[in-house]
């Protein structure tokens, strides 16, 4: 079965005024996503990868665990989203934006192999 947010039939709208498409198209691509979604909870290939990923690298547990704890923080958002609520900035900013290509130029490569971005709040100011 598809994730609660998956079956919230709000996101019809929001999806098809975000890509421009029709109510219709929004509603195929809600459920071929949630189906894909579905199949991908059911199937073993999510603790295939993770029992892999764990054997190759300690830490990775203690890490994965963080990680899903700071997503899982922010799961309200989808909710304040499908009730039409406007995010205050841009979680992707774009890429052409000098300052994004400032910051990124001062990462180094060791870090970017070792950091998974955490999730943002998009209805705050602080970031």
């Amino acid at each position: 079965m598809p994730s609660k947010p998956f079956r919230n039939w709000y996101w019809r709208g929001h999806v098809s005024q975000h890509f421009a498409c029709s109510k219709g198209l929004a509603q195929r691509g809600i459920t071929i996503l949630a189906g894909a979604e579905g199949l991908l909870r059911n199937s073993r290939l999510a603790n295939f990868c993770y029992r892999g990923g764990r054997s190759l690298d300690q830490g990775m547990q203690r890490r994965f665990n963080f990680y899903l704890k700071q997503t899982s923080a922010h799961l309200s958002h989808i909710e304040r989203i499908a009730q039409g609520e406007q995010p205050l900035w841009d979680a992707n900013p774009a890429s052409c934006d000098a300052a994004v290509q400032s910051r990124i130029a001062l990462i180094t490569p060791l870090q970017l192999r070792h950091r998974v971005p955490l999730p943002q709040d998009v209805f705050s100011l602080s970031r």
